[in-house]
């Protein structure tokens, strides 16, 4: 079994990292071979200045050869007429973005080639690029032809999107400055600056990735047939090299004048923004070559992993096809892998083939309907995913060059959380965004769709095909909202959907989900292995996901010990054991365990209480809750406001304690604790805010991620088919810290919040504002969530 990109390091006993499993070829013997001579076309240095030969396809395609060895010849596969390469002496180029007419041009390189990360750029004086095919010379000069291929495809694209954009009457959320503030590229603090790294040679079994904080892009080799190279297929570059398009893409609006802070599309494990950038990757190798399989020849040979981009692809299963009632469904095939149908796999390729199938359909129905070229079809459609990648993806939360700060993302302060976590892209976000600018675009009435207007009802159907109509409305007022204008997301004009349209599209309310309520089943499953948790709060440091943990914590982790409970000293991670009671699957289900605004503030006499005016009624008056009886318009830091501003002043630490006094019990925040035992300040697990005092969520671990919850099941049941000791991802599980100082005996809350993508009231307001989106503030409080109580006692 290997791992087809990086995880953390794999967790033992009750954690498992989720890994891709691969079978091999029964009868292809595993071993190393040497390549064997054939009549081939001869590459080497006699070629004409700037051209040297490249495989136009990986070896399956070329050859026809499904069994294909892989000790063949590749210079068998090469054509006898040559590519041009580069007419420079090293394979770098400086990208160049045209509309045809006139030409923008990178004043630097805006990536380069290299072996791998040791290497230094192969060089030719000559300028002459021929090289045998089975040689790391060719491996490079091969990988900067298409490199070179489908990174000027994109800029050609950007320069049209950017033209089309220019004076529209709708708004764009692609910046005026794009030809002039787009070649950032990576973050502003490498010291490498914006030229994109790229390794055909890397030293990664079975992988290849693509790195954002590194700007690179690796490509592995077989970990067995050694000489068989990720970069010899084409559609592996393509795919990993659009992972590095869309984070430019979504950071459009980021520019180094604006922000320092860059976004990337999915978490490190399973997420439904990680599924869709896997999604978009797959579709865009079919943009660039038009073909709908992806990675034949480095995924499918040996490793059964290859994946089809249309439902007309021969591996699918029966009764997957083009018709209308046989689409790749959502959510029904979120974890349907169709080299092992009958496996149930949790990962981001997988959950990813809706997005691609989606897009494959809609491009090829612009074909048909508008009668564009593959090409003209496929860059309205990235046009489409541009457009939606930049607004959402928005840090200085304007959306639009015309917009006011706070459209989207809440505000500048908190936009890369809001991003991230607590509002981040999922299947409804993204297509909800992308509709709204096809819908401004060929369906607006204009004669785009080659002198017609496209249809934004078949648009609407071809996605409800793919049950994908999740949304009501197109959100085009967006999300902003401000002290003087608190509903501001809410006003002006707003596209409703055409309910019509939603056949196979099904929203489930909130409520529906909750604990598993079988007799005697767990309300979580924790994990507390020391082995276990070093090595994933190691993967998280090193990641960045986060920053740290507290100083009170061991660094090795001695008190960690086990026995699946919470006790003083560990670090802890906590599975919600979730219960579908609907009778349609739940998808993209999210739980948050992170700071949000639940308490009383201000300086009333009930201040610091937890507010019990919340679905939940928790805690009732007597047990220390309070703003059930406010009465009025609300004010900032009643319990019936919610803050606009996020800040630390408003919003709380999700757990509260339970505190005995006078033979009264209530709950309160962690600070009452630390005061009644008289523990210092700097004692605290976080010494600047002592209502994390005993129990504090890790920062950048406090969400977890289910893909799936099939109805009248748990997430366990529905992933493993049993419902005890399920296998644990760090997608599964929120992370928190428990003071070595917390009473044994000790009682705490802690008040998560849950939602999910198919969910009718998560995203929308079905009451105040009917069926308008929630305002992003609105994301600090409970009204788009069902809160989750998570009692426990903390065990010594």
């Amino acid at each position: 079994m290997k791992n087809l990109y990086s995880f953390f390091s794999k967790l033992t006993k009750n954690i498992l990292v989720l890994t891709l499993l691969f079978s091999c070829i029964a009868n292809e013997p595993r071993g190393n071979s040497r390549v064997t001579r054939q009549n081939s076309t001869i590459n080497n240095t006699n070629t004409p200045v700037g051209f040297g030969r490249a495989l136009r396809d990986n070896p399956i395609m070329l050859s026809g050869d499904l069994a294909l060895s892989p000790s063949v010849d590749l210079n068998t596969l090469l054509k006898s007429d040559y590519d041009f390469i580069s007419s420079g002496a090293t394979l770098s180029d400086t990208c160049t973005m045209s509309n045809g007419v006139s030409f923008i041009t990178m004043p630097k390189d805006c990536f380069q080639i290299q072996l791998d990360e040791h290497a230094l750029p192969l060089s030719n004086s000559s300028r002459k690029w021929g090289y045998d095919a089975n040689s790391e010379n060719f491996l490079q000069v091969h990988t900067f032809f298409h490199e070179n291929k489908v990174i000027d495809r994109f800029h050609d694209a950007v320069y049209k999107n950017f033209t089309y954009a220019t004076g529209a009457s709708y708004r764009t959320a692609i910046p005026t400055t794009i030809t002039s503030d787009y070649w950032f590229w990576s973050d502003q603090t490498d010291p490498n600056g914006d030229t994109l790294y790229i390794y055909p040679g890397c030293d990664q079994e079975d992988n290849a990735h693509f790195s954002a904080s590194r700007w690179s892009l690796c490509y592995g080799f077989d970990s067995v047939f050694n000489q068989l190279k990720f970069a010899h297929d084409p559609t592996i570059a393509y795919h990993e090299t659009a992972h590095a398009l869309v984070f430019v893409m979504s950071n459009a609006r980021n520019s180094a004048a604006s922000t320092i802070v860059r976004v990337n599309p999915g978490y490190s494990f399973y997420d439904e923004a990680g599924a869709l950038n896997e999604g978009w990757a797959d579709w865009f190798s079919y943009y660039v070559n038009g073909r709908t399989h992806f990675a034949e020849w480095a995924l499918g040979r040996f490793l059964n992993a290859s994946r089809p981009i249309s439902e007309a692809d021969s591996l699918h299963i029966a009764g997957i096809s083009t018709a209308n009632n046989e689409r790749l469904a959502y959510p029904s095939y979120l974890n349907y892998d169709p080299n092992a149908p009958k496996e149930v796999v949790e990962d981001i390729h997988n959950g990813g083939m809706i997005a691609s199938h989606f897009l494959t359909a809609f491009t090829k129905d612009l074909i048909k309907t508008c009668g564009f070229t593959h090409t003209q079809a496929g860059d309205f459609v990235l046009y489409f995913m541009h457009e939606a990648l930049a607004e959402l993806g928005d840090l200085t939360t304007k959306a639009a060059d015309s917009s006011a700060v706070g459209t989207v993302n809440l505000n500048t302060t908190n936009a890369y959380e809001w991003h991230k976590y607590v509002n981040p892209i999922n299947y409804r976000r993204f297509f909800q965004t992308f509709g709204r600018y096809v819908g401004n675009t060929i369906a607006s009435g204009a004669t785009t769709c080659n002198g017609t207007a496209y249809n934004i009802s078949r648009f609407e159907s071809l996605l409800d095909n793919y049950g994908l109509l999740l949304f009501r409305t197109y959100n085009n007022n967006g999300g902003g909202s401000t002290v003087l204008s608190p509903t501001l997301g809410h006003l002006g004009p707003n596209t409703s959907v055409n309910s019509a349209n939603r056949l196979r599209s099904v929203l489930v309310s909130k409520d529906l989900i909750e604990y598993d309520p079988s007799i005697n089943a767990v309300k979580a499953y924790i994990v507390d292995s020391r082995i276990s948790i070093k090595d994933t709060v190691k993967g998280f440091l090193e990641s960045g996901l986060v920053t740290g943990i507290s100083s009170q914590i061991p660094s090795d982790f001695r008190y960690n010990n086990n026995n699946s409970q919470v006790s003083p000293g560990e670090v802890v991670g906590v599975a919600l054991n979730l219960y579908n009671n609907s009778n349609t699957p739940m998808a993209g289900v999210q739980v948050l365990a992170n700071d949000w605004d639940h308490v009383k503030r201000g300086i009333a006499s009930d201040a610091g209480k937890p507010c019990n005016n919340f679905a939940d009624l928790f805690p009732i008056d007597s047990e220390g809750g309070t703003g059930s009886q406010e009465i009025g318009i609300p004010a900032a830091g009643d319990c019936k406001f919610t803050t606009q501003s996020n800040s630390i002043s408003e919003i709380a630490p999700s757990c509260f304690v339970q505190i005995s006094k006078n033979g009264a019990t209530t709950w309160a925040l962690q600070t009452a604790l630390q005061t009644k035992i008289g523990l210092e300040a700097k004692d605290c697990l976080d010494p600047s805010n002592t209502e994390n005092c005993f129990i504090r969520m890790i920062k950048g671990a406090d969400h977890a991620f289910y893909s799936k919850i099939d109805p009248n099941k748990t997430w366990a049941q529905t992933q493993f088919g049993v419902s005890s000791s399920p296998s644990l991802s760090s997608s599964s599980l929120v992370f928190l810290e428990a003071s070595p100082w917390i009473p044994p005996g000790t009682v705490f809350n802690c008040r998560m919040r849950v939602r999910f993508t198919n969910c009718d009231d998560c995203w929308h307001d079905l009451t105040l504002t009917p069926n308008d989106d929630y305002l992003d503030k609105d994301f600090s409080g409970d009204r788009p969530f069902k809160i989750i109580n998570f009692n426990f006692t903390v065990i010594n």
